[in-house]
């Protein structure tokens, strides 16, 4: 069987999860119905009169929508084949055609709010006759109202049939950039335009000979989502999302009204019956482990032969070999190690980042590393991959990491048990360790810093050991902190100290990693240190 390509791979990927998609044009017309074939009976005027004349416009807008070249348009856009063939790729395809009734902003609304839960979103240039102030609107809030959520994957296609396509690109990129959407014309493809997370890319309607027809839409689509995602862990991300999007509803059968009694009493049965939130939550995560693990909802993804096209596909030509030379490397050498696995050398894994180096795969090499550190560490980080949600408040638990704010500042981590940091009552301590700039062997966490990204080592000896007293908030019975807001923007979180001493908090690490550091802490303060016979203690000899 042929081996697939990494760009393979991402296709796959890219069709599994798309499933919805918004064509917003004001030319959707809908095909007349085909001309029975069989013999039918005839009407009541056949047998002695004419045929009613057709009202006004009538004859016109069939000749339209069978696209005659006489009176038909080439903007018009057949709805039919176009959603046949998304259906036929099974992603769902709405329609928004603005009426000229209707208010710019109405659809403009209307058309932010359908591509907040759409996957695809396809737009005519022209919404109103010779006019693209209304597409230039909805294209900048669509993309405004995703930098409000932190930016997603944001595929656009401009289907039009106002050509050159290269004047509405430049035109579209200018309008982005002038309402502060950082986007760049691609030097290779008069077509496109790349943005942060965001691909828009112009396709001519058929038009005789020119453009491309409604029916190739679905298949345009997978491939130029797949460029925008293109990557082994994005491709694993699609993968697992698109197989919950397909378990979704047996998730929720799973979670069936008949058990609701038995959470009720659980709720009942807690001495604090705010805790069953966090137990269903619990089981809502376990519940959607359960169904990644299936071996038919991920495949192969991540496996041998998808690492072996990634490699082939980013490590490709004479630059590449140049670059690893310089590094005393060969592909092979590279490949081989990468696909074994078991490598210890530095400089086999400095070579992982010349593709995207820039001429100094050390630098790329620290900075990525340090990102995806950060990635397997947080739960929720200030600043970090994602947005945190407009009122929310850190609270002070097992595995919060804070810092002094000093000059110099100090870092500490709380492995006060969880069960300590709820129902909080009065003022209590809370013990912290603390970490050490610099990495070593053991556990290592990755912060953010003013200046960059610092790297802390866990101090795990008793003198690392630091407490502290804090107050609860009275309403949640917990150690809440606060925002610092400064000109209407929040520019961190903080926790007083019964004391006076404030915390600045960086961000919370996962649960099973702090317990872990905590258990390892314990270990160190219950080792016992006894005189003991020396002979007897080297195994009952004199040799070391």
């Amino acid at each position: 069987m042929k081996k697939l390509s990494f760009d393979d791979y991402g296709k796959k990927a890219a069709k599994r999860f798309l499933k919805t998609a918004i064509v917003i044009d004001d030319d959707i017309i809908a095909p007349p119905e085909a001309t029975p074939t069989d013999p039918v009976d005839a009407p009541d005027f056949a047998a002695g009169g004419e045929e009613p004349a057709a009202a006004p416009g009538e004859s016109a807008a069939k000749a339209a929508a069978v696209g005659d070249p006489d009176t038909g348009s080439p903007s018009d856009l057949l709805i039919k084949p176009l959603a046949d063939a998304f259906l036929d790729n099974q992603i769902v395809c709405g329609v928004l055609k603005p009426m000229a009734s209707d208010k710019d902003e109405d659809v403009v609304s209307r058309a932010v709010k359908a591509a907040a839960v759409a996957d695809i979103v396809i737009v005519d240039w022209y919404l109103r006759k010779t006019d693209d102030e209304l597409a230039l609107a909805i294209l900048t809030d669509i993309l405004k109202s995703d930098q409000s959520r932190e930016g997603r994957l944001r595929l656009i296609i401009v289907y039009t049939s106002a050509v050159p396509l290269d004047d509405r690109r430049k035109k579209l990129a200018a309008h982005l950039k002038s309402n502060g959407i950082q986007c760049e014309l691609d030097a290779n493809e008069d077509t496109l335009i790349g943005a942060a997370n965001c691909r828009i890319r112009f396709v001519q309607k058929k038009v005789g000979k020119q453009g491309k027809p409604v029916e190739s839409l679905p298949e345009l689509a997978v491939a130029e989502f797949s460029q925008l995602s293109s990557g082994l862990l994005s491709n694993f991300a699609l993968l697992g999302i698109g197989a919950l999007r397909d378990a979704t509803h047996h998730l929720l059968a799973t979670f069936h009204r008949r058990l609701d009694p038995a959470f009720v009493g659980h709720r009942m049965l807690s001495p604090d019956p705010g805790d069953a939130r966090g137990f269903a939550m619990s089981l809502l995560m376990l519940q959607i482990r359960g169904t990644l693990s299936l071996p038919n909802r991920l495949g192969g993804s991540l496996g041998h032969d998808e690492i072996e096209a990634w490699f082939d596909h980013n490590f490709a030509g004479e630059g590449i070999e140049k670059d690893l030379e310089k590094l005393k490397l060969k592909r092979e050498d590279l490949k081989t190690k990468v696909l074994a696995g078991g490598c210890e050398d530095h400089q086999f894994h400095q070579g992982l980042f010349v593709p995207g180096g820039n001429g100094d795969p050390k630098s790329a090499e620290r900075t990525a590393s340090q990102d995806f550190a950060r990635l397997a560490t947080y739960v929720r980080e200030f600043k970090g991959f994602t947005a945190l949600p407009e009122g929310w408040l850190p609270t002070l638990t097992l595995g919060t990491l804070v810092r002094t704010m000093e000059a110099k500042p100090r870092y500490f981590l709380c492995v006060q048990p969880a069960c300590d940091t709820v129902r909080v009552e009065e003022a209590r301590y809370f013990p912290f360790i603390q970490l050490a700039v610099g990495g070593k062997k053991g556990d290592n966490i990755v912060v953010q810093a003013e200046g960059g990204r610092v790297l802390l080592n866990v101090k795990k000896e008793p003198g690392a050991r630091h407490y502290d007293k804090f107050a609860p908030d009275p309403e949640t019975r917990s150690i809440r902190a606060f925002a610092r807001v400064e000109g209407g923007v929040i520019r961190g979180y903080s926790f007083s100290a019964s004391e006076g001493r404030v915390y600045e908090w960086v961000g919370d690490i996962d649960s099973t990693k702090a317990q872990r550091i905590a258990v390892d802490l314990a270990s160190t303060l219950a080792r016992v240190g006894i005189d003991e016979y020396e002979w007897l203690r080297r195994g009952g000899s004199a040799k070391s």
